[in-house]
């Protein structure tokens, strides 16, 4: 079932106990011992244990009542006796707290089988995206059976027998694979799960020793392994298997001894889980981590609070906050107080509506120093689309935000060159006029009643001022310059005025980038009057 989107598995562990186990163990011994087993398993969501032919049961769920347990009991006591099946189990499925999965089954296998004395069954509910206390449980679990039942068959019957009766039901059960091994390490039995994990049949495992499936550069290491474990009795392992394909299978193994009342090993059990998934998605996590963590970008990630969660080392290498003193404090910290209110205003209107923010901050360092950074806040979201924070990736821009500031003190500069220089400047793009300067404004009104102002020359055509006999040398020369981006040199041209007079100039045009795009800049000199004053000095001195 679903939990959560937590894939979710309910083991079953029915243990029947059977009359040759009880020959030389009265009924109250053997009911003290079973409740013991239950007592030591950690985790279930119910259990209960009874004894055939005895008024006595116990049932080891905290959440039932004892009202529940009469009721429950009463119950499995008609199922053991064969007394109103149909009726008993309707009554346990009515009741939340008893035993839904498998009753018709459970009953009719004790009823079925008359050397059965008495029964002992386990429901756990195990979480498969916890792999630690996955293998907590089943090693729980098994070592609680196997140390139990051993002891209780040790004064009966054969160990050996008693052992692999004892686990047959585990063995299809479990959700990791299991493996019994004799005390040298060659394998008497494993389960379906391990088969399938290694790709290969009971056949082709069952004689083999442990350590054929371990990879081979892990051989040594395997033989230190074991030599510990026979000493402590117990080992819990990272290990690189080989499955049937010769492929790697990442895996953590669980190996316990059981011993003999004279603490000899008399078999091993094992107990593998295949995290090559968890493993593989850990080192894809692990690879993001370092990315994140060693970004030139600031990060923060906060809670729906605004609380600081997490910051990467750059966020520190900027602000001197170090991981611990961020945690739990908001951004506001870093505030430098010379930033418009409405700023913030923003920002959340759009965090409100599950939008990305993007904008500027001037903070303020631990040590009250100012900087500035180029920002983006955005929502996360858990698994089931739920929001659950903010997560804001940051640049440094104080350099770049100092290079603006002298770009713009050059431009205004620039512009008060622009507007007080006495020749005229036209600024073209595409032969249309863009910009123009004062003085390039009184060239165009000289002589004319009616000034026009700057606003009727933008967007002009500037062939409208040319002379006829100068346009075709004028686009020519305006093209060579677009095509090799080369200043031109000195001309000279007759231009209107706005007044309709030709007026002589010296023009020189450059290639420049105006408001971020190419245009062309020409710079002229009216040279009519000097033009007039040097033919009329030169009629003179021919006079003389």
């Amino acid at each position: 079932m679903k939990n959560n989107n937590i894939e979710i598995q309910l083991l079953r562990f029915n243990l029947l106990f059977r009359k040759e186990l009880s020959k030389e163990n009265n009924l109250e011994n053997l009911f003290n011992k079973a409740c013991l087993l239950i007592d030591r398993c950690k985790y279930y969501s119910n259990a209960f244990v009874y004894i055939k032919n005895s008024n006595t049961m116990f049932c080891g769920n905290s959440e039932i009542t004892n009202k529940d347990k009469q009721g429950i009991n009463n119950c499995y006591r008609n199922i053991l006796n064969n007394n109103s099946i149909d009726k008993s189990i309707d009554i346990i499925r009515k009741n939340n707290h008893c035993i839904k999965t498998n009753t018709p089954t459970i009953a009719k296998s004790i009823i079925d089988n008359t050397d059965v004395y008495g029964i002992i069954v386990l429901n756990i509910e195990i979480a498969f995206d916890n792999s630690e206390l996955h293998n907590e449980i089943v090693s729980n679990i098994s070592d609680s059976i196997s140390d139990e039942i051993s002891r209780i068959n040790n004064s009966a019957s054969n160990n050996n027998s008693s052992f692999n009766n004892t686990y047959t039901t585990i063995f299809e059960k479990a959700p990791v694979g299991i493996s019994i091994l004799d005390k040298d390490g060659y394998i008497n039995n494993v389960n379906t799960k391990e088969c399938i994990m290694l790709g290969y049949s009971k056949e082709d495992i069952i004689g083999k020793h442990i350590s054929t499936f371990i990879s081979k550069n892990l051989q040594k290491k395997f033989k230190e392994n074991f030599t510990k474990f026979l000493e402590s009795g117990g080992i819990d392992v990272c290990m690189d298997l080989v499955n049937s394909k010769g492929e790697i299978i990442k895996a953590n193994r669980i190996a316990k001894a059981i011993k003999d009342s004279s603490g000899n090993i008399v078999k091993i059990i094992t107990h593998t889980q295949d995290i090559s998934q968890t493993h593989k998605i850990n080192k894809e996590l692990n690879i993001l981590n370092q990315a994140i963590e060693h970004s030139t970008s600031i990060i923060v990630i906060t809670n729906l609070d605004n609380r600081i969660v997490y910051v990467n080392k750059q966020f520190t290498n900027i602000t001197g906050y170090s991981y611990t003193e961020s945690l739990g404090e908001v951004p506001h910290i870093l505030n430098s107080g010379l930033l418009k209110s409405d700023t913030f205003t923003k920002l959340w209107s759009n965090l409100n509506k599950n939008k990305t923010w993007k904008g500027e901050f001037n903070n303020k360092t631990k040590n009250g120093t100012t900087y500035w950074e180029r920002a983006e806040i955005s929502p996360f979201y858990d698994e089931n689309g739920e929001k659950v924070g903010y997560i804001k990736t940051a640049e440094d821009i104080t350099k770049l935000k100092k290079i603006e500031t002298r770009l713009k003190d050059t431009n205004n500069n620039y512009k008060r060159i622009f507007e007080i220089t006495p020749l005229p400047i036209v600024i073209h793009k595409n032969s249309r006029i863009i910009e123009i300067n004062p003085a390039a404004l009184n060239f165009m009104n000289k002589g004319s009643e009616h000034k026009a102002e700057k606003k009727y020359f933008i967007g002009i055509n500037i062939f409208d001022f040319i002379h006829s006999s100068n346009k075709e040398n004028i686009a020519a020369r305006l093209m060579k310059l677009i095509k090799t981006n080369l200043p031109l040199p000195k001309s000279q041209n007759i231009f209107y005025n706005n007044k309709g007079e030709e007026r002589v100039i010296e023009l020189v045009s450059s290639p420049i980038q105006y408001n971020e795009e190419n245009a062309i800049m020409s710079m002229f000199e009216d040279i009519t009057d000097r033009i007039n004053w040097t033919n009329k000095l030169k009629e003179s001195e021919y006079k003389f």
